[in-house]
């Protein structure tokens, strides 16, 4: 149904966000909310609330990546149409609405502890309207292939 070279590509991306999420939640984050709440301890208080949301974030972006390479499989495999695919399309839109969620918590209680520079609570606003925005596109999507795949379905029973 398609290349080979875009699928490869598409999967070596997909690896390296995966590889790249866990690194920063086994890695990066721990070591620099360690690091942040030794030199700071005014606000060492917020090591571990934002730490837990932000490895809760990022387990969002490991299983949209993971349903993302499952569909990928699919549609190498010209089985997209498949009914069954709505499972991967519903669990993108329900993970990306807990994103929107997890990204809102943290808004909000980053605005109500009033402690760190504002570019904080602003990565968090972005997080929240990039994942409703996201959501919206993928629930849309998911309209698109129901009907796709219904018009592939009638078009089976004509054939």
């Amino acid at each position: 149904m398609t290349g080979r070279l875009p699928i490869v590509t598409l999967r070596a991306v997909i690896g390296i966000g995966l590889a790249t999420c866990l690194t920063l939640q086994v890695v990066v984050l721990p070591w620099m909310s360690g690091w942040m709440a030794r030199d700071n301890p005014e606000v060492a208080y917020l090591r571990w609330p934002v730490l837990a949301l932000s490895i809760l974030g990022l387990v969002c972006v490991d299983v949209v990546l993971m349903c993302v390479w499952r569909l990928l499989a699919a549609v190498q495999a010209s089985r997209i149409f498949d009914p069954q695919m709505f499972i991967w399309v519903d669990t993108i839109v329900w993970t990306l609405g807990a994103t929107a969620v997890i990204s809102f918590v943290a808004l909000v209680y980053l605005v109500v502890t009033a402690a760190g520079p504002i570019t904080v609570p602003a990565v968090a606003l972005f997080a929240t309207v990039a994942a409703l925005g996201m959501m919206s596109l993928m629930i849309v999507m998911r309209a698109l292939l129901h009907q796709a795949t219904a018009l592939r379905t009638e078009m089976d029973a004509v054939i």
